[in-house]
């Protein structure tokens, strides 16, 4: 596979001037027939475009009077190379991750790596075509499965979409919450021991030591500190044990490392967490010294008014999945109340969105209806704004680089995505309609015509520029075939077995202690 040179990715010499029939600084308000001055990898100027006339050194104008002009997506919550659950149904989350983490891979580890790089690079072509130009990967494997993380990071670079890399932690609750032995303790001898013969859901487990050597040496390798960064996560609480927790955070905390973690995703989790833990997640996370402003939370469903009051006192972000929250049966997220509470929500599409297709801008619309509640006319929504807001610069601050992305101000790194507008708002819209309400209630992937990460174009016309898409594509689609080809019967059935007594070890806790707080429409 051929990947260009380094001096073919990189900014032109001298300065692009991006036109657009709306700029949307998202920080002001929006310029209509505004423009955008790029400079090597950073903003130079944003203004009018007749305030741009005559303006010495620039070598390239792109865009045009119909288009509209933002700063680049960012995605908070996001795994890479998860296409491989297209092949599974949707169903509920605690029963899905089991069977997930259950089934085998390849059999030869040229083939793993192959496909971690492969399929990075296959689930990030949509969230380029989206506008996404940041994205959080919250990523499984490493030395937890004896794939190196390397194979994804080297997907990024060569894609050129800039990545906040977080590995994943976790060292328990391969099959239920909690401890592993006690639940296998209760299944039938036999079952046990087929379970722990196949290794079911094991190779998900790591030590804080091993977790942080690992860590440090993607860092050394990996991290620039601007395209690639690496911070800390874990899988949540149910997943890590307070031992793995408080060391992942103490030493995140001294090397001042943002933390990212799953929260309040499951109705389960709080029975759970008042069974065994005698308080919330949330507060427990809290008495570990887990809850900074350096920490963000994804998903943030199942929650109480002191939770909310509890992360917004500590600086705590939120990264709201609507899509993921409805496909896994997880619920709607209190978006309103987090925002009312002063706690600083983004934006993820976590797997796969609505379609299968990681579009950033269909994500946005469903955050901002899904917060609608039918019969209250005075109820506060998520409006355009405020949503294109989770979506940039709220997306930013969650990671420290409010600063730096996030916005359209000159000094931030230029990341741009250019929307064709004239195709989006369609043959007629009311001209008072507010750009940013049309933009959010009509605009799709497919109306993305350029996405520019530090100054570099990498999408143009709909084309990946930096890597071969139609070659990775199919290369992604024989390695599948040779997955689902090659599925073993008895380790299907030995699944469907355990998952018997996984549904039977949940039932107990389905009557709940905390009510949702979105109503349906019903009487």
């Amino acid at each position: 596979m051929s990947v260009p040179s380094t001096a073919e990715q990189q900014p032109i010499d001298g300065r692009t001037l991006i036109r657009a029939g709306w700029v949307i600084p998202i920080a002001s308000p929006p310029i209509e027939h505004g423009a955008v001055l790029v400079e090597g990898d950073r903003i130079v100027a944003v203004d009018s475009a007749q305030a741009f006339e005559g303006a010495p050194g620039i070598k390239r104008e792109i865009g045009d009077a119909e288009a509209w002009l933002l700063p680049g997506f960012i995605n908070s919550h996001y795994h890479s190379g998860r296409s491989f659950q297209l092949g599974y149904s949707d169903e509920p989350g605690d029963i899905g991750l089991v069977r997930t983490f259950s089934h085998l891979g390849f059999g030869d580890l040229q083939s793993a790596q192959d496909f971690a790089y492969l399929d990075t690079l296959n689930s990030a072509f949509q969230l380029l075509r989206s506008g996404v130009t940041t994205t959080l990967d919250m990523a499984w494997g490493g030395q937890m499965t004896g794939v190196a993380h390397d194979h994804a990071l080297r997907a990024y670079r060569d894609l050129g979409l800039a990545v906040l890399f977080a590995p994943i932690a976790r060292d328990r609750g391969a099959y239920v919450y909690g401890d592993d032995e006690p639940f296998l303790a209760t299944l039938p001898e036999d079952l046990a021991g087929r379970v722990r013969a196949a290794h079911l859901g094991l190779n998900s487990q790591i030590t804080a030591a091993n977790y942080k050597a690992e860590w440090q040496d993607l860092h050394d390798r990996f991290d620039d500190g601007n395209f690639i960064r690496l911070i800390a996560a874990f899988d949540g609480v149910m997943w890590s044990s307070d031992e793995l927790t408080r060391a992942i955070g103490q030493w995140a905390a001294v090397e001042r490392i943002p933390i990212h973690l799953h929260h309040a995703e499951s109705k389960l989790e709080v029975d759970w967490a008042a069974a065994t833990l005698g308080r919330s997640t949330t507060a427990h996370l809290q008495a570990l010294g887990l809850l900074t402003p350096l920490t963000s939370l994804a998903h943030g469903i199942w929650v109480s008014d002191e939770d909310m009051h509890l992360c917004a006192e500590a600086g705590v972000s939120i990264a709201h999945t609507p899509a993921s929250d409805l496909r896994w049966y997880a619920g709607i997220a209190p978006v309103v109340d987090w925002l009312k509470a002063g706690v600083n929500v983004c934006l993820g599409t976590d797997a796969n969105g609505f379609s299968d297709a990681n579009d950033f801008i269909e994500e946005m619309r469903a955050a901002s209806l899904l917060q609608r509640v039918p019969g209250l006319l005075d109820w506060p929504s998520v409006s355009p704004e405020m949503v294109l807001r989770m979506g940039t610069i709220n997306g930013a601050r969650c990671f420290g680089l409010g600063d730096r992305i996030g916005t359209l101000e000159p000094g931030k790194r230029a990341d741009l995505v250019l929307i064709a507008g004239d195709r989006a708002r369609g043959r007629l819209v009311n001209p008072r309609q507010e750009v940013r309400e049309v933009l959010v209630r009509r605009a799709r992937a497919e109306h993305v015509q350029c996405v520019m990460v530090g100054g570099r174009i990498v999408l143009a016309d709909g084309q990946i520029m930096l890597v071969n898409e139609q070659e990775i594509v199919e290369r992604v689609r024989q390695l599948y075939e040779r997955l689902w080809a090659n599925q073993d019967p008895s380790r299907v059935q030995l699944i469907e077995d355990l998952l018997v007594h996984v549904h039977r070890h949940y039932k107990p806790w389905q009557a709940n202690f905390l009510p949702a707080r979105y109503r349906y429409n019903r009487a």
